[in-house]
């Protein structure tokens, strides 16, 4: 070869290398740090990753819930309501001093929340008190939060958000000091200790390899940094974790190439626990633990649950694919009546051979759910949850007992005349009353019963049941006796109800104590909401057990619907059924079903006139329990915790609102849930539902 070619030669190979040096070393250089789940420890408890946030961000913006915040009359509310749930809702800021807001704007790639339960603490030898030691109460381990963002390519910003946070937090009173953890250099602010605490709160961050990293345990982000510059064995992280590998395998087999917008994972009892303890800085906990109880009775079975989520993906506004990993002691598999233990086997849904819509029920429903439940299972292994829930072991068999033998009791068997003669099948379905108000919303739940015999047999028994109670009203409603539950505040005037067509059916009760005192307070009850004459009734007919939260809506269903007007015709219903049934089989334990601009209107509404903590609706209900802060001894009513007088009038809201389904699975080990959201402009509906409750003329 001339020297000449070899120089040739050898300018190619040189200029080849710059070519690549060029090209690839940038890339190399800002490679995307590892996934978060081999870097967070094997006891995370919460975790929820979003791999492009971008992504994530824009289709969001396209589904209905986005459309519908950024609808210009939405904006005054929208802007409102961030303000008033930023301080109230930000756990990351109060315990890092970083919101949601701060790290969407350095983000290239993955970010990640995490929630860990560190390893209890070694507890102190018992001291002796007069001759006997003193056991000493062990504190629980206080929850970890951790935040993981991805900052490829945008290190200038993330150094620009750590120098804003450092103004904020010295300027809230923290103390900063630079500190090497696990080889790296880090940044603890030493934060103040709030009042009435007596725990050192830290907020640490560390950027290294494109991750920006804040979180307020040194142990625990010192773990973090290590398995960051140089990995460690699978079994030591989250990725690790037998629950969380089974949930994603499950998950990601369902959804198959779509790859997940965003997966979580939860450990309920261990993240529960960190919670708590966190909140109670530490501290022991006093008191009867319910935690602890469903632990005892067998529900830590459930050792995770978690999923993938998309938004507007494969024709659906929202997608979820969740798995319950629930396997028996060892990894036993089977019906949970015998994998697992105790009060735990009623979570027995066997699959159903038939959960469509009953006959009975009405096109205009605003949700229907249809659940196989073994009844009787669940009646025989409920004790033992009784007994320790009350504290007094024998307690559940006690009870039923007298409600069988006590001479001043109904001397029901419960076992054996109610619970025995049922089937397999429950049915939950709510509606709405117009005009929309407090008492707007209207719940039933149906059983159903195993044959005439046992209807026969159920009906007597129901009667013994509430015969001798002075609350309770017998009614007869076409030759149906329906049993209405009457509060002591409600006033009841001489009821005349007409049935059939020209039956001529004419039913008085009349009752001189209740005239006087309705007589008395006619002012007054003209200004009591409905639930002054609609209270909840029970009735068992036409093969079924049916309690409902009002008498309208009971005789409503007694009516039945025509052909024409039953939700199995309804043409959003089919929609959603075909797709549940696409995506999960016929194998079903429990199927819903939901108009989300139905089910919400109620308590849409009572937000919207500030009336949400003295609504009647279920949700209402649970918020008073979980934010209670008034007395219903005293009748005093908690505050509102978000103004809703922003908010548009609900005509605008409903036309983004489409319909809903969900379908659960139930799997050896544990529960597959699948559900969806549709958007509203691609569900060809032939009209507008009516309400299933017409206003009253």
């Amino acid at each position: 070869m001339s020297l000449t070619s070899r120089r040739s030669r050898r300018c190619v190979l040189t200029l080849g290398s710059l070519v690549f040096v060029a090209l690839f070393l940038p890339t190399l250089a800002a490679a995307a740090p590892p996934a978060s789940d081999t870097l967070l420890p094997a006891r995370t408890k919460g975790y929820v990753s979003v791999p492009d946030v971008a992504a994530l961000q824009k289709s969001f913006k396209e589904t209905q819930f986005g459309r519908l915040l950024a609808d210009p009359v939405m904006q005054p509310f929208a802007a409102d309501l961030k303000s008033q749930l930023r301080d109230r809702l930000s756990i990351t800021k109060d315990k890092l001093g970083i919101t949601w807001d701060d790290v969407q704007g350095v983000v290239a790639g993955e970010l990640t929340i995490a929630v860990i339960q560190p390893k209890p603490k070694k507890m102190p030898k018992p001291k002796k008190t007069s001759g006997r030691k003193r056991a000493l109460a062990p504190v629980s381990p206080q929850a970890v939060f951790v935040i993981m963002a991805d900052v490829t390519g945008h290190l200038d910003k993330a150094k620009a958000l750590l120098a804003k946070i450092d103004t904020d937090l010295i300027k809230g009173g923290a103390k900063m000091i630079q500190k090497d953890i696990a080889g790296v250099s880090m940044t603890v602010y030493e934060l103040p200790i709030k009042k009435g605490t007596v725990t050192q709160r830290r907020a640490i961050f560390f950027i290294k390899n494109n991750l920006l990293v804040a979180c307020d345990d040194e142990k625990v982000i010192g773990g973090i940094a290590t398995r960051l510059i140089e990995p460690a064995k699978v079994s030591s992280t989250l990725a690790g974790v037998s629950a969380y590998q089974e949930i994603n395998k499950r998950c990601s087999a369902a959804a198959g190439d779509l790859a997940p917008q965003v997966r979580w994972f939860l450990e309920p009892f261990g993240y529960i626990a960190a919670l708590r303890s966190a909140a109670n800085d530490g501290k022991r906990i006093k008191g009867k633990k319910m935690l602890h109880i469903l632990q005892t009775q067998g529900f830590d079975a459930i050792k995770g649950l978690g999923g993938f989520v998309n938004l507007g993906a494969d024709r659906y506004d929202l997608l979820h694919r969740t798995f319950i990993y629930a396997p028996g002691e060892n990894g036993k598999r089977g019906p949970a009546k015998t994998r697992l233990r105790l009060a735990a086997r009623m979570l027995e849904f066997p699959p159903g051979e038939d959960l469509e819509p009953q006959a009975f029920v009405p096109r205009g429903v605003a949700s229907y759910g249809s659940i196989s439940f073994d009844v009787k299972n669940a009646f025989d292994t409920v004790g033992t949850l009784v007994d320790a829930v009350i504290g007094e072991p024998g307690i559940w068999k006690d009870i039923i007992d007298g409600i069988k033998n006590d001479d001043i009791g109904p001397q029901v068997d419960i076992e054996k005349n109610i619970v025995g003669q049922l089937a397999n099948r429950i049915t939950v379905m709510t509606a709405n009353k117009e005009p929309i108000g407090l008492d707007s919303e209207r719940l039933v739940v149906i059983a159903d019963v195993k044959n005439k015999a046992a209807e026969v047999v159920l009906a007597k028994a129901i009667a013994k049941m509430m015969a001798g109670n002075p609350e309770v009203r017998k009614r007869t409603y076409k030759g149906h006796v329906i049993w209405e539950a009457i509060p002591e505040e409600a006033v009841e005037v001489p009821v005349v109800e007409i049935s059939g067509p020209g039956a001529g059916l004419l039913n008085i009760e009349d009752d001189v104590d209740d005239e006087r005192k309705a007589v008395e307070d006619q002012e007054e009850e003209k200004e009591k909401s409905a639930l002054s004459r609609d209270h909840m009734a029970v009735t068992v007919a036409d093969g079924h057990l049916i309690i409902a939260s009002h008498i309208d809506i009971l005789k409503q269903i007694l009516d039945g619907p025509a052909p024409a007007e039953r939700l199995a015709t309804a043409l959003d219903y089919q929609l959603v059924n075909a797709r549940l049934r696409a995506l999960t089989g016929d194998r079903q334990s429990i199927k819903f079903f939901s108009r989300t601009d139905e089910e919400y209107r109620v308590n849409y509404e009572m937000l919207r006139r500030g009336k949400m903590p003295e609504a009647k609706t279920v949700l209402g209900q649970v918020l008073n329990a979980l934010l209670g802060e008034g007395s219903k001894k005293n009748k005093i009513v908690r505050k509102a915790k978000i103004d809703g007088k922003k908010l548009p009038s609900y005509d605008v809201v409903r036309r983004y609102l489409g319909p809903a389904g969900l379908a659960i699975t139930t799997e050896p080990d544990g529960w597959s849930i699948t559900g969806f959201a549709l958007d509203k402009r691609n569900v060809e509906l032939t009209s507008r539902v009516k309400p299933l409750v017409p206003a009253p003329k």
